[in-house]
């Protein structure tokens, strides 16, 4: 029997409650390391961007202790099942994705390697001419090349 994954685009307000919505499998399409303001040499948070079979999105964050237990698990452009993961509010000035949401992992956070799933894109591009991009006026911005 196939194991069933959540989409990414389904992670919502409604489902956050439900215990059983925590398994995704995706693609690290951007991964970052954000240094300590006290020991530059020390990583801080890793935070990346996750995509899924159907080319949705999601900001991924690692924090403090938890970055040096994942840090040497997880590559770039490799394919994950991510489970045992809280989801929180997209908040702050600069967004790597659209998603309201986003992936923080817990100490019970759990990652899986898998073979490298080709239905799974490398990276997907929403492009926007330019008159969309001058017209945005949101306090938020969205990254661009995330």
């Amino acid at each position: 029997m196939a194991t069933s994954y959540d989409s990414i685009n389904s992670i919502t307000y409604s489902r956050l409650c439900n215990e059983n919505v925590r398994k995704i499998k995706a693609r690290i399409i951007r991964l970052w390391k954000v240094p300590s303001k006290f020991d530059k040499s020390k990583t801080a948070y890793l935070e990346m961007v996750l995509i899924d079979d159907k080319c949705d999105k999601i900001h991924c964050s690692v924090k403090n202790y938890l970055a040096k237990m994942f840090e040497n698990d997880m590559i770039e452009e490799k394919v994950y099942v991510f489970s045992n993961f809280l989801i929180e509010e997209s908040s702050g000035i600069y967004l790597p994705t659209t998603h309201v949401y986003r992936i923080t992992f817990k100490k019970e956070s759990r990652i899986v390697n898998t073979i490298n799933d080709r239905n799974i894109p490398d990276n997907h591009f929403n492009f926007l001419n330019h008159a969309d991009i001058l017209r945005q006026t949101n306090e938020k911005a969205n990254l661009f090349g995330a």
